[in-house]
């Protein structure tokens, strides 16, 4: 029965290692560029893409502000968006942006000055958080930089792209897994070893010698 205790607490605590480190895994890296910056000439029509960014939360509303400067004569919605425009307001509803990717919008319009145009986004989560990349360093929290004649400053090229975060997520869903599967083994295993131990035993039946006849053989 010792034996048995200290191998489920150990069962235990395996599995126990095992899912933490799942979930330390499993939780997302820094947030991903999806706010590309992206460069225009002044004066010129042009097109340009509006990313926005959803990391552990789906992202289900999109609100784009339009700056002064910058005419948009036109916008499209991903598929599954609806668009509305409100003044210098872009909104998109109806759509969803999964966990640790990227939602396009583009824009089509004509910058009226040689300068950097700063498209600050609105986004709502699928909990009702709310939250607004206005920030005009190149970076996740960035709006959308639309550099009109002039220089795009240097800055990390990070992919906007999910698999940097679902690799360590994978290795933490299955570590997770494993330590579930290895719990219930020696779960079983325990329960059999305690089953085997309070089963009485029969001891075998032993034969009776009998003495040798001491009677002749005529």
């Amino acid at each position: 029965m010792p034996r048995v205790r200290m191998l489920v607490r150990r069962s235990f605590a395996a599995a126990l290692l095992l899912a933490l480190a799942g979930v330390a895994l499993a939780a997302p890296a820094d947030a991903h560029l999806c706010a590309r910056p992206v460069a225009v000439e002044p004066g010129e029509p042009s097109s340009f893409t509006v990313g926005v960014p959803a990391e552990n939360v789906p992202v289900v509303g999109v609100t784009v502000h339009i700056p002064s400067g910058y005419d948009v004569d036109r916008v499209e919605g991903a598929k599954g968006w609806r668009t509305e425009r409100d003044g210098d307001d872009v909104h998109f509803t109806g759509g969803r942006i999964g966990l640790v990717s990227c939602g396009a919008f583009e824009f089509h319009g004509t910058a009226s000055a040689r300068r950097t145009y700063a498209f600050p986004i609105t986004i709502e989560k699928s909990t009702g958080e709310v939250e607004e990349l206005t920030s005009t360093d190149i970076g996740p929290s960035s709006a959308q930089l639309v550099f009109a004649g002039t220089e795009i400053p240097e800055f990390e090229r990070s992919e906007g792209s999910s698999f940097p975060w679902k690799l360590p997520a994978l290795v933490g869903v299955v570590a997770g897994i494993y330590g579930a599967v290895l719990w219930r083994g020696h779960r079983r295993a325990a329960a059999a070893a305690v089953a085997a131990a309070r089963k009485p035993r029969t001891r075998p039946k032993q034969r009776v010698k009998r003495p040798p006849s001491t009677r002749r053989k005529r």
